[in-house]
């Protein structure tokens, strides 16, 4: 088992928990007393605890579904080996209302994950594959990205 060195930088800071044994992420808790985050606006609120990812790992910064839910997300974000800084998270509020979190509330979930070792190799071809260029939309349903024609016909 993998054991990763976290350390409290401030006595009230609550310490990444899973809930169930087999959570693939640890739940994150806010230690700022509020953050009172404004209709379509934005708070950057602290954690009180930093990480010693070891080499050849990252640790990912994902949203809750439960803070999605109220209409908030959080900036995904990426922890590299050589940061010892305090964890901050960026939340977003997209709805029309003030929206108010306090301390102790779970924000986001952090992930471990393995390196892989890549290099690259630049070329003058790709090979062929059956979806191409094909982007946005291509997997059916049209992209959501794409002007629909008010024009009738």
């Amino acid at each position: 088992m993998l054991r990763l060195k976290v350390k409290r930088l401030d006595p009230e800071a609550q310490l990444p928990t899973k809930n169930h044994e087999d959570d693939a992420c640890f739940d994150i808790y806010m230690l700022d007393k509020i953050a009172q985050i404004p209709p379509h606006g934005i708070a950057n609120v602290g954690t009180g605890v930093a990480f010693e990812v070891p080499p050849g790992y990252w640790m990912d910064i994902r949203p809750r579904s439960g803070l999605g839910f109220s209409g908030m997300s959080v900036h995904i974000g990426t922890l590299d080996a050589g940061y010892r800084g305090e964890l901050r998270i960026a939340i977003f509020n997209h709805t029309d209302r003030m929206m108010v979190l306090h301390q102790g509330d779970r924000i986001a979930q952090m992930r471990l994950s393995e390196i892989i070792a890549t290099t690259l190799i630049e070329v003058y071809e790709l090979n062929d594959s059956k979806r191409g260029t094909k982007g946005f939309g291509s997997s059916g349903g049209g992209s959501v990205f794409q002007a629909k024609s008010t024009e009738s016909s």
